[in-house]
This record gives structure tokens, C-alpha cells and sequence, in this order.
């Protein structure tokens, strides 16, 4: 799965959900969806879908991207997973 985020747009929806144990991300067509599957919280968003797919994230993996999103200073993040 490789999509390409507005960080800011990004940041703002995944901080609720950053320390939950299970997180399904998505990216098809041309939206990244992510739910946390211990409660009812969950986003979509617009993306850059370059290559479709599905990933269940630990809270550790979803952690990670977060911070490499975080950490980039360019206003438009790919995340690959």
C-alpha cells in the first residue's frame, strides 16, 4: 500500500488514536481510511492512491507512522506500508 497524505490533515486525525493496540489501515481509490478495531474511532481522508491495498498495524507499527509523518517537513507525506 503506498498513498500520499496532506500531513497536516493526517496529523490532526490520527493523534486520537495513536496509542490503540489494533489499527486497519486502507487506501483505495482515492481515500486512506483508518479505524482502530478496539473502539469505534476511525478517519477518512483524501489521498494519492498509487498502490492499493490493506495493512492491521500493532500500536507500535501505527506509532511509527505517525512519527515519520510527523517528522517530515514536506506539506505532502507518502506513507508505504
Amino acid at each position: 500500500m503506498k498513498a500520499t497524505i496532506h500531513r497536516a490533515f493526517f496529523l490532526y486525525q490520527a493523534h486520537p488514536i495513536i496509542d490503540f493496540k489494533r489499527i486497519f489501515v486502507a487506501a483505495y481509490g482515492e481515500v486512506l481510511s483508518v479505524a482502530s478495531l478496539c473502539n469505534a474511532v476511525k478517519f477518512q481522508m483524501p489521498a494519492h492512491v498509487l498502490e492499493p491495498g490493506q495493512a492491521y498495524l500493532t500500536a507500535s507499527e501505527w506509532s511509527e507512522v505517525v512519527q515519520k509523518v510527523q517528522a517530515s517537513e514536506d506539506k505532502m507525506v507518502e506513507i508505504v506500508l
